[in-house]
């Protein structure tokens, strides 16, 4: 787990980024059980005033007038990570940096910059030789003075049509030569760390080594405005940010993926929607390796800190399974009721659970984490309905799909809501659960575990 403090509920909240909000922060996220405490953008400025917040990566002192390494203490006290949010390649057009090395800057066949879009205007850098070495320098002596162990970045990383004739690169072909970069960038701050986390936030590019590739739901103030209340808008991006995941699992270990849950309901809801944000806890819980809390700890009700802390632990206590996880292909892409029988990215070759009984335009998707048998459990599995109506679907497992030994005879499957036993039936070396009604805008998982 990991809490962030971020733009909260308001678009405009990261400028009340400051120390005294940190540290009423801090001990509310380790008694969630965050294992990092990152501080988004608004920790920084530039080293001249009033020229923008990209480039420099110097520590606003306005907002922190002990600089930071109060605040890292603080969080590490408590048994936390300390990290910071960066953006790679993004400078103000008047920070001390663009102005003193425009030869770094990605130059567009057009003569244009490189705009960085979401970060007020900032334009790009060439992740190259020059930009990468004064980067890397600047953040690991940062890292190294704060004890930052956690990096999540912002914006653009690649831009692969950079023609400036001096960079290390052939002419409009960057990429190779910006993902070497990369690497070497990776490596620097591992040497602060060997366990420094390095979280790349839907960045486009090659695979590298060492990535963390996050879904990052949109605003949720913004999409109440848009589905109506607040509780159509966790709702809305629980599915998102399954979707996203869905896309990502096929192709990448769920150890390598994050996923987003804000921490408590919008502060426009009158019920605080205790249902909404369960829905939403479980669709990023249940489905990542790691888990990210966004939004204002300090707005938590009692029973939203319980809920939260309920999920925390669980996945906590589970990552040794969720590291097996694999979408339904079945059920086809959440939210997409056009997608049943898609077995996405995956392909044919991709080992997909028979579902039979499902509504024709189904509303159900899925995970399932099954491994041979560790502390008595083989693992987990995971269904989540977006209609407006209860679904139901039968899931027909082959463990040998998974490589999976099982003895059905030692078999057990528990419903997690209520610790009731399921029941199914194995047949031809595989078993089944019937007709497992989700209700609306809910979820159900079971857990599967040696008797």
């Amino acid at each position: 787990g990991r809490a962030e403090k971020d733009a909260g509920d308001a678009p405009d909240a990261k400028f009340d980024l400051n120390a005294a909000t940190c540290e009423r922060m801090i001990p509310l996220a380790a008694d969630l059980g965050a294992k990092v405490f990152a501080l988004e953008d608004g920790w920084q400025r530039n080293a001249t005033p009033n020229t923008g917040r990209f480039g420099d990566w110097v520590v606003d002192r306005s907002r922190f007038h002990a600089g930071l390494l109060p605040i890292s203490i603080l969080a590490r006290e408590r048994g936390m990570r300390f990290g910071l949010w960066t953006a790679p390649i993004a400078v103000s057009e008047k920070s001390q940096t663009a102005i003193e090395h425009p030869e770094w800057l990605v130059q567009k066949a057009d003569g244009r910059r490189a705009g960085q879009s979401g970060e007020d205007g900032a334009i790009g850098m060439c992740f190259s030789d020059g930009w990468e070495e004064n980067y890397a320098q600047s953040l690991h002596d940062l890292c190294r003075e704060l004890t930052v162990s956690y990096l999540e970045f912002g914006g653009n990383l690649f831009e692969s049509d950079c023609v400036a004739p001096t960079h290390d690169h052939p002419v409009a072909h960057a990429l190779a030569s910006q993902s070497e970069h990369w690497a070497a960038f990776c490596e620097k701050m591992r040497t602060l760390d060997p366990a420094f986390v390095l979280n790349l936030i839907d960045t486009e590019g090659p695979e590298t080594t060492a990535w963390q590739d996050e879904n990052e739901p949109a605003n949720l103030e913004s999409s109440a405005a848009a589905n109506g209340s607040s509780d159509a808008a966790l709702y809305a991006n629980a599915d998102q940010t399954r979707a996203a995941l869905y896309n990502q699992i096929w192709t990448r270990p769920p150890f390598t993926l994050a996923a987003s849950a804000p921490c408590h309901a919008p502060s426009d809801s009158a019920s605080r929607a205790p249902d909404a944000l369960e829905y939403a806890l479980t669709s990023a819980a249940a489905l990542a390796g790691n888990l990210e809390l966004r939004g204002r700890l300090d707005q938590m009700t009692a029973g939203e800190r319980a809920l939260v802390q309920k999920w925390v632990a669980w996945h906590d206590a589970n990552r040794d399974w969720l590291a097996y996880a694999q979408p339904l292909g079945a059920l086809g892409r959440p939210s997409n009721s056009n997608a049943r029988g898609s077995k996405g990215a995956g392909g044919a070759n991709a080992p997909t659970p028979n579902l039979a009984g499902a509504a024709p335009a189904s509303h159900l998707d899925g995970a399932l984490h099954l491994r041979n048998v560790l502390q008595g459990r083989y693992g987990y599995l995971c269904l989540w309905n977006s209609g407006d109506q209860p679904d139901k679907a039968t899931v027909t497992i082959n463990p040998g799909d998974y490589f999976v030994r099982m003895n059905f005879a030692a078999l057990a499957v528990t419903r997690l809501k209520d610790n009731s036993a399921a029941q199914f039936t194995a047949h031809d070396g595989a078993f089944q659960l019937t007709d497992i009604t989700v209700p609306a805008h809910g979820w159900e998982i079971f857990e599967l575990r040696q008797k």
